[in-house]
């Protein structure tokens, strides 16, 4: 099975940490891309980026290829603070939740009128 361009995958190394299947579907989305990265056939949601092989290169892409499979930003710094699946499961769940709350202050100052139109300018553009 190829990789993203770097050859054939292999296997787990022998790791401090023992082997942790993704619990859901953000944990697996994350399993997947480190896998492809990484050339690793199984990688454990408790396995370090680092002590997989991965290094500061792989590291952007890294993040490259989660904000667009999460859509949504997340900063380089979360992987060296959580260089874990796991981690960085529970850093994207942070922002997330981050980012909703930001969205309901910002929709709570707005009046009623305000939200209907931009829910009608929404429906408007879904439907064009």
């Amino acid at each position: 099975m190829q990789t993203e361009g770097l050859g054939e995958r292999h296997a787990r190394p022998v790791l401090n940490t023992d082997y942790a299947e993704p619990r859901d579907e953000s944990e697996q989305v994350i399993v997947n891309i480190w896998q492809e990265l990484l050339g690793i056939d199984r990688v454990g949601i408790h396995d370090d980026f680092f002590d997989l092989g991965g290094h500061s290169l792989l590291a952007t892409r890294l993040v490259a290829r989660l904000r667009g499979a999460f859509n949504m930003n997340i900063p380089l710094g979360s992987l060296f603070a959580s260089p874990t699946v796991a981690g960085l499961a529970s850093a994207i769940a942070e922002i997330k939740a981050e980012e909703q709350t930001e969205a309901l202050n910002i929709l709570a100052q707005l009046s009623e009128e305000e939200i209907e139109a931009e829910l009608r300018k929404r429906t408007e553009n879904e439907l064009t």
